[in-house]
């Protein structure tokens, strides 16, 4: 499985209720994975991930309207990791498949109902995500539904199901090749267990006119003691759905300790150590060497610590 790793960073947040801004830096090597050599052999380099500003309005009080403008988050990411608690451990399916990038320069406008049970997202950008300028002048749009039919509260916290539709027309590259997606999700989150899954099609990879899809399953839950979980999660990733033999897929399982009580998504308080185990196969035409897909079935085990913190003026 392709994915873009786990990297360190640091937010800078000004919220408020009508008005607010967020600047959002990560590291990550110099060197790409099939590069030789990056800044100063393979140096951990700083950059921007996310910078943008808001506005709200309230109009009506069940309705809430928000714009969003600069390196906006990808809507689609941003939807999901909201019912998402496994980050430490790897993105996100879109996000980890390169189906999607985290953020890119434009601008968005979304509407909420009733609370969030109805959200609705439109978002224009650049095309070419925050690693690379705009290479033609067409752009992006990425349209989310999403609905939260189930809410109800759960050991005297919040819990919610929730469901989300997604669309992006789209090119990238000088030659604008089509880039358009369509994503569909289930998200389940509460302070005892989370879950969900996730499905993306492609008219393209990389830049090739190739269909694509990626897959992804997940679930993580007390055991029954609130510092110690188990978790579960399922990716499956094809390239170019002509030649499905090019199908890779990966299962991790493990346990984790949380030192500071779990929280929703956006709070950014975390002390976990999670310890997993991981199997990876890949089908005949995916392997390293074509037609021996034994060479690309491995077991790892990974012990990682997922920390944040928060630094707040008086």
């Amino acid at each position: 499985m392709r994915s873009s790793g786990r990297r360190r960073g640091a937010w800078l947040r000004w919220l408020e209720d009508d008005l607010g801004a967020e600047v959002r830096l990560e590291t990550i090597r110099s060197a790409g994975p099939d590069s030789l050599l990056g800044i100063d052999t393979n140096s951990l380099v700083v950059r921007l991930k996310r910078g943008w500003g808001y506005a709200r309005l309230q109009p009506l009080p069940w309705l809430r309207l928000e714009g969003r403008l600069g390196l906006i988050p990808d809507l689609w990411v941003e939807r999901i990791e909201q019912g998402y608690d496994l980050r430490g451990l790897a993105p996100t399916t879109g996000e980890g498949a390169l189906l999607l990038d985290t953020s890119d320069g434009g601008a968005s406008a979304s509407l909420e109902g009733w609370g969030g049970a109805v959200a609705l997202a439109v978002a224009v950008v650049n095309g070419e995500g925050r690693n690379q300028r705009e290479l033609n002048e067409g752009k992006n749009t990425t349209a989310v539904l999403s609905a939260r039919p189930l809410r109800f509260a759960w050991g005297g916290a919040p819990a919610e199901l929730a469901l989300h539709l997604g669309y992006r027309d789209g090119s990238t590259g000088i030659a604008r090749v089509v880039d358009n997606r369509l994503m569909a999700g289930l998200t389940f989150r509460s302070r005892y267990a989370w879950a969900g899954a996730e499905w993306l099609r492609a008219d393209s990879f990389q830049g090739r006119e190739v269909e694509a899809e990626a897959q992804g399953l997940w679930a993580n839950a007390c055991l029954g003691l609130p510092w110690l979980g188990a978790l579960a999660r399922w990716d499956r990733q094809v390239d170019d759905l002509a030649t499905p033999e090019r199908a890779r897929s990966r299962l991790t399982g493990g346990l984790y300790l949380d030192l500071i009580a779990p929280g929703w998504p956006d709070e950014p308080r975390r002390f976990r150590l999670l310890l997993t185990a991981q199997r990876e196969e890949a089908a005949p035409r995916a392997a390293p060497l074509p037609g021996a897909p034994e060479l690309a079935a491995l077991w790892r085990g990974a012990l990682i610590l997922d920390l944040s913190g928060r630094a707040e003026t008086p």
